[in-house]
């Protein structure tokens, strides 16, 4: 299990996500992430669900579950469509938000 902390919009940035993918790519095996938004961020740039879409679809990664620790709404309605568009063309992917990083931590430990 992996835990990724965006303070702030910027870094939910694709450009600044390429230090986590090559951290996936070296990881051998199953593998969970725990994405923590802080309260600072509101709301979720498109580009950021459209670039994690290509990366879960890279069967190689094992990526098995997201949880995604947020207090806004918006946060998490567009994690709930990152988790359909996944489950739509067939990526076998747990998604599900959380109001705290100890429920998420617990919950992502099972796969």
């Amino acid at each position: 299990m992996l835990l990724v902390t965006y303070a702030d919009v910027g870094a939910m940035a694709v450009a600044r996500q390429k230090p986590l993918i090559t951290r996936l790519e070296e990881k051998r095996g199953p593998v969970t992430l725990v994405f923590d938004v802080q309260d600072s961020v509101r709301s979720v740039p498109m580009e950021v669900p459209v670039f994690w879409l290509a990366v879960t679809a890279r069967e190689e990664l094992q990526l098995k579950a997201f949880a995604i620790v947020t207090t806004h709404a918006a946060v998490r309605v567009a994690a709930s469509g990152f988790g359909i568009a996944n489950k739509v063309r067939g990526v076998k992917l747990e998604v599900r938000t959380f109001e705290a990083v100890k429920a998420a931590t617990e919950w992502a430990r099972g796969y």
